[in-house]
């Protein structure tokens, strides 16, 4: 038989014959017990190096963060640590790592985590902060048509195909004012936010991708490499390669910090807005900040054909990336926003190749978030290599809808040479009123369906067919 004491020195184990020099020691042992195991006071922490860390360490309003206890020298004791916050919800309890969803609007919030006897072992005070709103323009509410209202499906030239149909019939489409950013997310910002992550471990790096979590799973944020996804598929995407790792840390190319991020899934992207406070444009957001206004405009700066001083297209600059804002402002949309064309972007919605057609009415659509569900994410923009010359019969570069999956089976893991990211904002989430919901109201006249046929708008000095 082994007896069990505990005093200031740990856990110290004898055997039975020893038990009358125990009796005997009896004062001393009384003395142990009492100096080991002091009374906490539910309020006051305990005395042992615990602390707790939380991860992400920028924290912003309704996003959820994870919470862990660290240091101690016996985990074996805790069967039950209970979290608690002042402000916020904790989603999980129970062990020693937690998960709490912040406030919606910034305050000082105080987190404890206590054992089964109520004895506080941490406790840590931080401030939820604002996002900021830097490099950022300002979009207004408004009304527009959205969809390809250019293209006739009448005319002998159009194929129903299923790409020529995603974008059709064209609706009205109401929005709240939000933020949006101006440039892409560049090279730089995307390696520092990476290495934050990588500070804090919360990635995983292998010689193919920086692989992150998101909502709980393992999902690659970014690739260095990419493989056939099956053997149907013929296809390997290319990749622009401007971030590398080098067993320590991440590696930009020469000159490159400041063009636009490349490489990084739909996951990744969402990954970067959600650390930052912010989120992804919905579709509709990306097409009314690229339109501007009611005109209708097939280019964010007008009707205008486009020059190597508009966009990184027809091929000017090949496939190759230009530094962010280097057509700004002669490619600006109206409101001041650069670069909508020449490369692809993510945004939030799900894909959907019958939404528009489901979803058709005479009335405004409020703030659509797009399908429920999907196997994919939709990219919005146009390719660096699509041409525009003059002679196109059609020309509805800002209603363009494509999903990645068409062609290389990957989905919303994918990752491209020609698909960045930008990210967006609601008012409310920076201490700005928000912008008063548009009035739903009947207009005063029916959206014509797709099938009645429409056709290219005027354009200065006339089309060349």
């Amino acid at each position: 038989m082994m007896l069990t004491t505990q005093c200031l020195f740990g856990f110290k184990s004898f055997p039975s014959n020893l038990r009358l020099l125990t009796v005997l020691m009896g004062s001393l042992i009384l003395g142990c017990f009492s100096a080991s195991m002091p009374e906490l006071n539910a309020d006051e922490p305990s005395s042992q190096s615990y602390s707790i860390q939380i991860a992400p360490d920028k924290i912003y309003p309704d996003n959820v963060y994870r919470l862990r206890l660290k240091g101690g020298s016996d985990d074996s004791k805790f069967n039950f640590l209970n979290w608690t916050s002042d402000r916020g919800e904790i989603l999980s309890n129970g062990k020693k790592e937690a998960f709490w969803k912040s406030p919606s609007q910034p305050s000082s919030v105080l987190f404890r985590v206590a054992d089964q006897k109520k004895k506080i072992l941490a406790q840590l005070k931080i401030q939820v902060q604002l996002p900021s709103t830097q490099n950022m323009v300002y979009v207004p509410e408004g009304e527009f048509v959205m969809g390809n209202v250019w293209e006739d499906v009448k005319a002998h030239y159009f194929v129903a195909t299923t790409q020529a149909m995603v974008d059709k019939p064209a609706r009205r489409v109401a929005l709240d004012a939000y933020w949006m950013d101006k440039n892409r997310v560049t090279n730089k910002q995307y390696v520092e936010f990476l290495r934050d992550l990588h500070r804090q471990d919360l990635l995983r790096i292998t010689s193919e991708a920086v692989i992150g979590f998101h909502e709980g799973v393992e999902i690659p944020f970014y690739y260095f490499k990419l493989r056939k996804p099956n053997s149907f598929i013929t296809l390997i995407p290319l990749l622009d390669g401007a971030i590398k790792w080098n067993g320590k840390d991440f590696e930009i190319e020469s000159y490159h910090e400041n063009h636009p991020v490349m490489d990084v899934t739909w996951s990744g992207a969402r990954a970067y807005a959600v650390y930052h406070g912010k989120r992804l444009p919905t579709e509709a957001e990306w097409e009314w900040a690229a339109r501007g206004g009611k005109d209708l405009r097939q280019f964010p700066w007008g009707n205008d054909l486009p020059t190597l001083y508009h966009a990184n297209i027809n091929n000017y600059q090949g496939p190759n990336t230009v530094p962010v804002g280097t057509y700004s402002p002669l490619g600006d949309s109206q409101f001041g926003i650069s670069d909508l064309v020449g490369s692809f972007e993510w945004v939030h919605d799900w894909y959907g190749i019958e939404y528009y057609r489901d979803n058709y009415s005479e009335f405004p659509h409020v703030n659509p978030q797009g399908p429920e569900w999907g196997k994919d994410r939709p990219a919005r923009g146009l390719s660096r290599l699509a041409t525009f010359k003059g002679n196109e019969e059609y020309l509805a570069p800002l209603a363009f809808r494509y999903q990645w999956i068409f062609e290389f089976g990957y989905g919303h893991l994918f990752a491209h040479d020609e698909t960045g990211f930008r990210c967006a904002l609601s008012p409310g989430r920076q201490g700005l009123a928000p912008a008063k919901p548009p009035v739903k109201k009947k207009p005063k006249k029916k959206l014509p369906l797709q099938t009645e046929g429409l056709f290219p708008l005027p354009r200065k000095g006339g089309y060349k067919y």
